[in-house]
């Protein structure tokens, strides 16, 4: 979902400036301050901030890691820690630096459409990471049913 939203975010950045390049682009946090707060919190979901959906799952999936092998675990840490790194410097990149280009000049903030879908994917990311159970405990049934624990 949150890739997906990512998409969504580049497809709207390029209907108003027709370019994907980064270069281009600066400081957007003046310009699109609806958008800006939107990428940000989806920025903080996938890099795995407790309380938002990521997080869950690559808690869950480290400690299994580490239960197996501390090696391979650590090497998982280091593989979250540069996704987080590369994800700020993104944001940095598009939001925040200052303008390589005058394409920042074009972009429009979003529409009361666009709100609506990432007010949407937003609450949807805040319940799946407060309420992991909601889809966790699916799979423990699917588990007791082929006789695992769980």
């Amino acid at each position: 979902m949150l890739a997906a939203t990512f998409f969504y975010i580049a497809d709207l950045i390029h209907r108003n400036t027709a370019t994907y390049d980064s270069e281009k682009f600066g400081q957007l946090a003046k310009k699109v301050p609806a958008l800006t707060f939107f990428t940000f919190a989806f920025v903080m979901a996938m890099g795995g901030f407790p309380g938002l959906n990521y997080f869950n799952g690559e808690l869950l999936l480290l400690s299994g890691i580490f239960k197996n092998n501390i090696i391979f675990g650590f090497l998982g840490v280091i593989g979250v820690a540069i996704g987080v790194v590369y994800l700020s410097w993104f944001f940095y990149r598009v939001f925040l630096r200052k303008p390589g280009g005058d394409y920042s000049a074009k972009l429009l903030d979003i529409g009361s459409w666009e709100f609506l879908v990432f007010v949407v994917n937003f609450f949807i990311v805040i319940y799946f990471g407060l309420n992991p159970e909601f889809i966790l405990g699916e799979f423990k049934e699917l588990l007791h049913s082929f006789g695992g624990r769980g």
